[in-house]
């Protein structure tokens, strides 16, 4: 994985570059107060970092690493966060307003005093997470809530919902789906595909930063990342077909681990 210091990234940001797609931050950066609205961090490894009071308007997390980042008092207004992974990351007084949070990791993460108004959290993962006293905005009860896990989380009102309740409420927060004839072929899935593709590429940024901190390709617990991975990406091309968007890339990812693999099978 490619390699860069948080000053090298400010410094050529200012300079009008926005991609940093798939970098390590190494060490752990510090971009606490500064505007890096529209930047690109996607599938970046970013564990650690420090971002409070940054401004991150429109900018793109998905599918990073953000375990143990600092986001205290940062503006991710119409933020791009979809599969990334805030797990143990600070997110007190955030604002999302507008962020795109689909099937991101926030089991456990305190979003204490943060403005949620108009965020979707389909599919993301609010187990044990705390959004108290939070601003929801005025349509909370119209929140894109579908598949996500909420065992513990506490909402802003207060109330402690668990998941089964959650998975009785359909009419709430769901969408009613029709089962199709049996003996007709299953529609493409791409909604599946998109949550299995960002999930796919949160595995390949943990098995980057395992890679980073000295762990082996060869220990099993990377080898079982990459199967994870890979197994997530060929089962979206499998609910998928050659018009959704993602398929190429997806394709590409498999096939990368997949010799992986195999290269280190035959070792």
């Amino acid at each position: 994985m490619k390699k860069k210091t948080a000053e090298d990234i400010i410094r050529q940001y200012k300079s009008g570059y926005r991609e940093f797609k798939s970098f390590t931050v190494d060490p752990p950066g510090n971009f606490a107060k500064n505007r890096l609205a529209g930047i690109i961090f996607e599938g970046a490894n970013l564990m650690g970092a420090t971002f409070e009071r940054a401004i991150l308007e429109r900018a793109s997390f998905s599918a990073a690493n953000l375990r143990g980042a600092n986001f205290k008092g940062a503006n991710l207004a119409k933020a791009n966060l979809k599969g990334a992974d805030f797990r143990g990351a600070v997110m007190r007084g955030v604002d999302l307003s507008g962020a795109d949070l689909r099937w991101a990791n926030l089991e456990g993460v305190d979003l204490t005093g943060s403005i949620i108004a108009s965020a979707n959290f389909e599919g993301a993962n609010l187990k044990n997470a705390c959004l108290k006293n939070t601003d929801p905005g005025k349509w909370w009860w119209k929140a894109k809530l579908a598949d996500a896990k909420m065992d513990g989380t506490i909402l802003p009102d207060g109330t402690v919902f668990s998941q089964p309740f959650l998975e009785g409420a359909d009419e709430f927060i769901r969408d009613s789906v029709g089962l199709a004839e049996p003996d007709e072929p299953a529609a493409p899935d791409y909604k599946k595909a998109d949550r299995l593709y960002y999930e796919g590429l949160g595995d390949i940024a943990s098995i980057q930063a395992q890679i980073q901190s000295g762990v082996p390709l060869t220990h099993p617990k990377v080898q079982d990342l990459i199967k994870k991975a890979s197994k997530k990406f060929t089962e979206a091309m499998e609910v998928s077909d050659a018009n959704w968007p993602r398929f190429a890339d997806c394709q590409k990812h498999a096939a990368n681990l997949m010799a992986d693999m195999k290269a280190q099978a035959s070792k």
